[in-house]
């Protein structure tokens, strides 16, 4: 578990091309405080740090929309009884929100809901386009942020889990292959009921999901082709024993 802190950059001289005019989110992947129940925390606040820079590196079409501003990653020097300390960190953009998880469902309108749940799944498909896996989506990673006019925005954050890559074995080009990289997938099939990725949301979801997904991602069925059918299947009997029916 990382360590976030609101920061300033204040040196102009070293600013790095940082803005100095608005507060930024200082991340830090300090092993002392990571996750207890990690056995190898020096191990487990790399693998944090290592994967969510790339993942914001190769998704950096998307930064300032669907994710946060990325600033880069820096190294923090701090001396403890005499002994100096290398703490990895990255700068990212102060989204003016909430996580869900943090918000009661029950303020927002249904209308607003959907409104939502659509950004978090185009959100979602635009990582996965980019072969990004974020593999933690879940309300805590969703900021909802809104602005003078009302209007909500959706921004997934936490991209520390996540994997670049679409199979379980991303180097294996032959494994990787059979989940058609670089292909965006229609919502219709990875975001279907049956695969379970309305679940985490279930407390922001109080109407028939598949009957809505079909009617927001009509278009995309064109683009379905059978091979991705069989990668992700849909049948009848699958939606009748789902909870979001």
């Amino acid at each position: 578990m990382s360590q976030v802190f609101i920061v300033r950059c204040m040196n102009t001289h070293h600013s790095l091309g940082l803005p100095t005019d608005q507060d930024m989110i200082a991340k830090f992947y300090d092993p002392l405080y990571h996750d207890r129940d990690d056995a190898n925390p020096f191990r487990a606040a790399d693998y944090d740090y290592s994967h969510e820079c790339a993942s914001y590196k190769r998704l950096s079409e998307l930064q300032g929309s669907v994710l946060p501003r990325f600033f880069g990653s820096y190294t923090f020097r701090t001396k403890i009884g005499g002994h100096t300390r290398q703490i990895r960190l990255i700068l990212l953009e102060r989204v003016n929100g909430l996580p869900m998880s943090r918000l009661e469902s029950k303020i927002f309108l249904t209308e607003e809901r959907q409104a939502i749940m659509r950004q978090i799944i185009d959100g979602e498909s635009a990582l996965y386009a980019k072969d990004v896996r974020h593999e933690d989506l879940c309300p805590r990673n969703v900021l909802i942020e809104r602005s003078e006019l009302g209007r909500v925005r959706a921004v997934i954050i936490d991209l520390g889990k996540s994997v670049i890559g679409r199979s379980r074995n991303p180097s294996n080009s032959a494994e990787e292959s059979q989940w058609f990289p670089g292909v965006p997938i229609s919502p219709l099939l990875r975001w279907n009921i049956y695969y379970g990725y309305p679940n985490s949301f279930g407390d922001w979801i109080d109407w028939p999901w598949q009957k809505w997904l079909e009617v927001q991602y009509k278009e995309t069925e064109s683009t379905i082709t059978d091979e991705q059918r069989q990668r992700w299947p849909v049948y009848d009997w699958m939606l009748e024993i789902t909870s979001f029916s």
